[in-house]
């Protein structure tokens, strides 16, 4: 084969692992992609308020065709991407960090020169390796989350990490982000990509078991997710002679010059506009801001007295102390996990959003509090405080979003 016919073979395998994964991942979460749930949608656009749920269904349903008929036939690759972003414009909930990387990748896949197309998509997964890895240099990472990380590594060895003095216990739980970027570094180099891809298959097998019910008890699509993009780090970065006897459903391939403002599109929400995440001027999983607790953060109580004003599936994920002059917390994330099989989106936005339309559904009876807390120090770890309690308060802290904050009309 010639180099071209090499690439064009890999993109049709590339092709096929992407509708696998959107399809595999869109099932594992498939309540995220209906309506009917107490859990309101939340679209991205003001204009999107009064879109009857239905719709949600009907996009769905032409996902999952176009999917099928992309994978099978080697077109309408572009109209998989059209769907989902239609499906993700519907409701910020579903802005998942695959959903994103896979309506940037099946964008790519059917646009511009042939020749650009496996470029892009290469340099969009080492963004996301690089953009992942910074995200999580800081001390709120060593001190949380990566400390949890290295608990479920070191339980099969029965060793407590807490005996270990502070400085190697940061020391190590910074490995996890300083191997993302090696993986980065070496996949970006062309002698160095065997070793690459190796390191990512590892690194991802062993993150998928961290999260797995034997370690943190994530969701499904996140464990899922790690799986399948190891996958497709091999697709893309191996050696040609590893991928040969793999087997293609399709022989055709997406016109040989698509238009090109797509690729570019792509390109530039993909590898250039997460940069600004790094200065918090963009969304956290749009920055491919991975496992990353830095940014700001919520937390909610309600009085005791008022749980029962809250949906059923909220009061059910609710803790109560039976305390009547008590507040109680409020975990909007576990209510968004039991009620889509998925994360809540990350930042202060969504949550926000969401409280306040409790808040609304009842008059203000409920008197759902919020208190906002700041990105952490990456040195330091401190974050800032503010109090979010009166609707005016709310108002003023969601005015600052230039994204809808208006849960949809049921």
């Amino acid at each position: 084969m010639s180099e071209i016919e090499t690439n064009e073979y890999r993109l049709k395998l590339v092709r096929h692992w992407l509708g696998l994964t959107l399809f595999m991942l869109v099932a594992a979460t498939w309540p995220l992609w209906t309506t009917g749930r107490e859990l309101p949608t939340l679209p991205a656009l003001g204009v999107l308020v009064a879109v009857p749920g239905w719709v949600d269904f009907v996009l769905l349903g032409a996902l999952v065709l176009a999917t099928l008929y992309a994978g099978w036939r080697g077109r309408g690759t572009m109209w998989v991407g059209g769907f989902l972003a239609a499906l993700m414009l519907l409701d910020q909930l579903r802005w998942q960090a695959w959903a994103w990387h896979a309506m940037l990748a099946t964008l790519v896949i059917c646009s511009g020169p042939v020749r650009w197309r496996l470029p892009v998509l290469r340099a969009i997964t080492i963004a996301i390796y690089v953009y992942s890895a910074i995200s999580k240099f800081d001390i709120a990472f060593a001190t949380t989350l990566g400390q949890q990380f290295l608990d479920v590594l070191l339980s099969p060895f029965d060793a407590d990490s807490t005996a270990f003095a502070w400085w190697l216990r940061v020391t190590l739980a910074l490995l996890f982000p300083f191997i993302e970027l090696t993986v980065a570094m070496l996949l970006a180099l062309p002698r160095t990509r065997k070793i690459g891809v190796v390191l990512a298959t590892f690194m991802h097998i062993g993150l998928a078991a961290i999260l797995s019910p034997l370690g943190l008890d994530h969701s499904l699509g996140v464990v899922l997710w790690n799986l399948l993009f190891a996958m497709l780090t091999l697709l893309l970065f191996a050696p040609s002679a590893w991928l040969l006897r793999l087997p293609v459903v399709s022989a055709a391939i997406e016109e040989k010059r698509g238009p090109v403002l797509p690729l570019l599109a792509a390109a530039a929400i993909g590898i250039v506009a997460p940069s600004l995440g790094l200065v918090d001027r963009w969304d956290p999983w749009p920055s491919w801001a991975l496992y990353a607790p830095r940014r700001e953060q919520v937390a909610f109580s309600i009085p005791h007295d008022k749980i029962s004003l809250l949906p059923k599936s909220l009061q059910r994920v609710s803790t109560h102390s039976h305390l009547v002059n008590r507040r109680e917390p409020i975990d909007i994330e576990v209510w968004c996990l039991a009620e889509t099989g998925a994360p809540l989106y990350p930042g202060i936005r969504v949550p926000l959003a969401l409280a306040k339309w409790l808040n609304d559904e009842n008059g203000w009876m409920t008197q759902l509090h919020c208190v906002v807390r700041g990105s952490a120090d990456v040195f330091t770890g401190q974050r800032s405080m503010q109090r979010v309690w009166t609707s005016s308060e709310f108002r003023e802290r969601l005015s600052k979003s230039w994204l809808n904050t208006r849960v949809r009309d049921k």
